[in-house]
């Protein structure tokens, strides 16, 4: 009798359990534009417990190796979401930092209160955080939603218990390696491991986690730093990076495409140079063995099994000529020239090897050598004669069998020059500038821009001087036009500037009210252009291409049919596993990535106004498509291509291409055509500006020139 009654106790309390379940409608909006906001929302019962509900799609950073959700996930809400939620008080927390106000409400659910209507206040640059409303003294983790697509990232942030809203603070990143974005994910038992500085915030960013801090991981690493200028008072001249291993890389790369913002970077163990890889692949023996000396004398690392396949793989690629400055574009090496004002020291291990996860010291070696070449001051590097056994994974002695012990510190007068360094301030205006690139997309330092090169994925230069006579002395190489910030922090208040061009033509020149003078060479000699930048397309910062740049800003897929659908949801899940394919590193790596995945017909037009579209389709079933295939330079169906001079032929060709699209001119276009498959996206990082393919293979690339036109050579 009284397990019966247990029974029906159990019956009743299910059932009342189930009856107070209340049907609730979540909708997020924009405040005064009404818009749709798809963001990252975390739902909490009165008693504490983590709301998800069913088929929502949980933030990827909430999700533990085997795909189970973590306790305190985040959901995915897509303008609004339907759901059934216990009666009572529920807790909803939106990431929308930076672009939006902290939100954290609660609202009584019962069966009278049946929707939640959110509106998000825009966060405007000034609106810092108040001195109460921080966690100071510890390391906290904050989270924030992705202007690129609304994917869910965090970092860990350690804010001195000293700090005052009012004095502006010192900033130091510290980059995460390889498989280290999981360690600054929610986990409250790791937060310990940031690290503390009681004069200066300390952040460590996530940046989508294997990205190499470039492409969305370099997007995201300054949608952290533009959203801690908004949110607290940073120093802007005492911004410091570091890294190791992937984080070194990745501090190489920030430092040598944005130096101007930096006042000091420390890449320890970092790559830098796809060619090392390549040198390393070589330099192996048949039996997949590497040998290098140290401070313990030889060992040797033996590569075996699918290993040794990759690095044969490796030592056997073929890089085509075209392909090469995409290449260069995702290292560090050809671009060192841009450091010439930053501090920087960096260090490592003589054992360290790239074969298992290491980094190849010959990175450092070959970096050390060029600032050598340079004649740069203030680069320190320190070879560790006892370190990198760790990082290169297992070795095998070849003298004695005694253990080795890792030694990983700083010599004692590193360690003064480090500190020295940890204090150095930014000059935002030297006299002395200079700008290597072979593309727009990297095209500032300091008060120094080009606006336009004679033709891209050449190698590029812009060195300009001040000099003490108040001249300007500016050399070029592959320069269309170029502005100069001529600040009075710079030149005073002077209104005209003598300017010398390589050393052959002399002009002087009235410097604008708005103190930014702009040369444009016009085959003979170099002009101020009426205005800065021409109304039909042309090649500028970020309009240039190639195909993968427009994932790497905010972008919407869009779709038309089923087939089409399914191309879109498959690129999405390929870029999320591989990166886009081989960086610097040689190595495909996984990111966070959920972009915004549309059917046509259920476009907003507000969406295509804030965002790159990726449009896969065909014009015949694409209305999008059929209103602006007519003003794109190229000829497609599934027979013949047509890019310039150049015709392919085949039974059936597929295509992809990059284009400033026809009806937003300072947006992209990107065309998908529905039978590109995963393969194509696995290797994107490599791509140029058009690609067609047959049967997987690639039957004809090329690139746009200067004015969006198609290059026929």
């Amino acid at each position: 009798m009284p397990r019966l009654c247990v029974f029906f106790l159990t019956l009743l309390f299910l059932g009342n359990s189930i009856m107070a379940q209340i049907p609730v409608k979540l909708s997020i909006s924009e405040k005064g534009t009404g818009h749709p906001l798809r963001l990252p929302v975390r739902l909490t019962t009165s008693d504490g417990q983590v709301l998800i509900p069913e088929n929502a799609e949980i933030a990827e950073i909430y999700l533990e190796k085997d795909g189970i959700p973590r306790p305190d996930a985040s959901i995915y809400v897509d303008g609004a979401l339907e759901f059934d939620a216990p009666e009572g008080p529920l807790s909803c927390e939106v990431a929308g930092a930076f672009r939006y106000h902290f939100f954290k409400r609660t609202y009584p659910i019962s069966k009278g209160r049946a929707e939640i209507s959110i509106e998000l206040t825009p966060w405007e640059i000034g609106e810092r955080l108040r001195r109460k409303d921080l966690p100071t003294g510890d390391v906290a983790l904050w989270t924030y939603s992705s202007g690129l697509d609304g994917c869910l990232q965090a970092f860990q942030i350690a804010i001195p218990e000293k700090y005052d809203p009012a004095v502006p603070i010192p900033l130091r990143f510290h980059l995460h390696g390889h498989g280290g974005g999981k360690n600054v994910a929610p986990y409250a038992d790791r937060l310990d491991s940031a690290p503390r500085d009681p004069d200066m915030i300390r952040v460590s960013p996530i940046c989508r986690g294997d990205t190499h801090y470039q492409g969305m991981g370099e997007y995201e690493f300054f949608e952290i730093y533009n959203g801690l200028q908004k949110a607290l008072n940073i120093d802007l001249d005492r911004v410091m990076v570091e890294g190791y291993s992937m984080g070194g890389a990745g501090t190489w790369h920030l430092a040598g495409r944005f130096p101007y913002l930096f006042s000091a970077a420390f890449p320890h163990s970092g790559y830098l140079d796809y060619r090392v890889f390549l040198w390393t692949a070589r330099g192996m023996d048949e039996e997949g063995r590497l040998y290098r000396d140290g401070g313990y004398g030889r060992i040797f690392r033996q590569v075996s099994g699918d290993r040794l396949d990759y690095w044969r793989k490796i030592r056997g690629l073929v890089i085509e000529d075209w392909q090469v400055p995409l290449y260069e574009r995702q290292g560090t090496m050809d671009v060192l020239e841009n450091t010439l004002n930053l501090p920087m020291l960096f260090s490592h291990g003589i054992y360290d090897m790239s074969i298992f996860g290491g980094v190849d010291i010959e990175n450092s070696y070959r970096a050390w050598k060029r600032f050598q070449e340079l004649g740069y001051p203030q680069k320190y590097f320190v070879e560790l004669p006892k370190a990198g056994l760790g990082h290169g994974g297992r070795y095998t002695a070849m003298e004695g069998s005694a253990p080795f012990k890792e030694e990983q510190d700083l010599p004692p007068d590193m360690a003064a020059i480090q500190n020295n360094l940890r204090h150095a301030r930014r000059d935002p205006w030297p006299r002395h500038v200079v700008l290597r690139t072979n593309t727009l997309e990297y095209n500032k330092n300091a008060w120094g821009e080009l606006d336009a090169l004679d033709r891209h994925w050449r190698d590029t230069l812009i060195d300009v001087e001040l000099l003490d006579k108040g001249d300007l002395q500016i050399k070029t190489r592959n320069v269309k036009q170029f502005t100069l910030n001529l600040s009075p922090e710079l030149v005073g208040n002077r209104c005209e500037i003598p300017v010398v061009v390589n050393r052959v033509f002399s002009e002087t020149y009235a410097i604008p009210d708005n103190r930014l003078l702009t040369l444009r060479f016009d085959g003979k000699s170099w002009v101020q252009p009426e205005q800065r930048f021409p109304e039909n397309p042309t090649k500028r910062h970020d309009l240039q291409g190639p195909i993968l740049h427009a994932f790497h800003r905010p972008h919407l897929y869009v779709y038309s049919t089923d087939q089409a659908k399914e191309t879109a949801e498959n690129a999405a899940k390929t870029l999320r596993v591989t990166n886009g394919g081989w960086l610097c590193s040689l190595m495909p790596c996984s990111q966070q990535y959920h972009p915004l995945i549309r059917r046509e017909s259920e476009v907003k037009p507000w969406e295509m106004e804030n965002h790159h579209l990726i449009i896969f389709g065909l014009p015949d079933s694409s209305p999008l498509l059929s209103s602006r295939v007519e003003r794109l330079p190229i000829s497609y169906d599934p027979k013949s291509v047509q890019f310039g001079v150049r015709t392919v032929g085949g039974e059936h060709l597929e295509m992809l291409m990059i284009y400033p699209d026809p009806v937003q001119p300072d947006r992209y276009l990107v065309w998908c055509t529905p039978g590109v498959g995963k393969d194509v996206f696995a290797q994107l990082w490599h791509l140029p500006d058009f690609v067609v393919w047959e049967n997987g293979k690639i039957v004809f690339t090329g690139f746009f020139d200067e004015e969006w036109q198609p290059r026929n050579d």
